[in-house]
């Protein structure tokens, strides 16, 4: 029980870091870099199997309280987490040091790729991808996002897996 009222906090900790914080400070940016960083760091962490629990819900409360209805957002942070799962597994590349740029480039290109799929679905103009920003400054936020999200899901997993080993302990 404790476990699952943890989840809910970091959901709505997350949920209100990208709306109320993210969303004001860079009001420019295409797509929610948080959330997306979140899921590329639970994909990293846990996998695919054990990362789509936490992303679905995530990712349709975000699109709930933002516009009021579900909007593809959803699917296509699915489609981020496959992928990010694919590559992580093929590249074979550790999730720490200098690979932290390469994801944080993943998250750049999964905000890039939603303007694109967005576009796609509307049929709408592609260009500008970013309006009113540089690419370098998209890419360096991005890689600030990708790091705080990382070394805060990376703490809130340890000691939800220091929970689960102590609940296994007690209730032999």
């Amino acid at each position: 029980m404790k476990i699952i009222l943890l989840h809910i906090l970091l959901f709505a900790g997350l949920l209100i870091a990208e709306m109320a914080f993210l969303g004001i400070i860079f009001p420019n940016f295409p797509a929610p870099l948080g959330i997306m960083s979140a899921v590329v760091v639970w994909t990293l962490l846990l996998g695919f199997q054990r990362a789509i629990f936490f992303t679905v819900p995530l990712t349709l409360l975000y699109d709930i309280l933002l516009s009021g209805q579900i909007r593809p957002f959803s699917v296509y942070m699915v489609l981020v987490a496959y992928s990010v799962s694919f590559l992580s597994r093929r590249l074979v590349v550790e999730h720490q040091g200098l690979a932290t740029f390469l994801y944080a480039a993943i998250v750049a290109a999964a905000a890039a790729g939603y303007q694109v799929f967005l576009a796609l679905l509307e049929h709408s103009s592609l260009f500008p991808l970013f309006p009113g920003l540089s690419y370098l400054s998209f890419i360096s936020v991005a890689f600030v996002a990708f790091w705080f999200t990382y070394s805060l899901l990376t703490r809130f997993t340890r000691y939800i897996e220091l929970l689960r080993a102590e609940s296994a302990l007690f209730t032999r």
